[in-house]
């Protein structure tokens, strides 16, 4: 589950850059299970964010999707059955979004980009991590961004969701 929860570093990275992606991941496996969300969210989003204008371009997300996708081909082989198949639905849904689709659904204010609040809009954030907070029910309204996901909004449940 870390490799979903990672999806959310300091340094400049470049599109494709599976080492990149994985050093993210690494990071944020141990710090979005034993941190505050909070703490979890801004690796995440430092990662993706990579012109540091705290939103999320079009041009952003599809070079996260592409470090997803080139860390997903260079450490398939080392992940676990499960972990693998979790990954190809992941992917799956990443490759199959559009991308101004998803910007649309999330943005509130019509700025052709997502703020970290408009991301959050379906989670209520608290100290707790990540993880416990996307198990709640009561804090993670998963119906909401199933449908911000459009028809692959229903495969959300197969990554972990509750």
């Amino acid at each position: 589950m870390a490799f979903t929860l990672a999806t959310f570093l300091p340094f400049v990275a470049f599109a494709n850059d599976p080492i990149a992606f994985d050093e993210m991941v690494q990071t944020g496996g141990w710090l979005c299970e034993e941190a505050p969300a909070e703490e979890c969210i801004d690796h995440g989003w430092n990662y993706a964010d990579r012109n540091g204008d705290d939103q999320l371009d079009r041009i952003e997300l599809k070079d996260l999707r592409s470090d997803m996708n080139a860390w997903a081909e260079w450490k398939a082989d080392g992940l676990s059955g499960k972990d693998r198949t979790k990954l190809s639905i992941a992917r799956s849904i990443a490759n199959s979004l559009d991308l101004d689709d998803l910007i649309q659904s999330y943005d509130e204010d019509d700025s052709g980009t997502i703020t970290r609040n408009e991301l959050l809009a379906d989670i209520q954030v608290d100290q707790r991590p990540l993880p416990d907070i996307l198990k709640d029910k009561q804090a993670t309204d998963w119906q909401a961004i199933g449908e911000r996901l459009g028809p692959f909004g229903s495969l959300v449940g197969s990554l972990g969701a509750p």
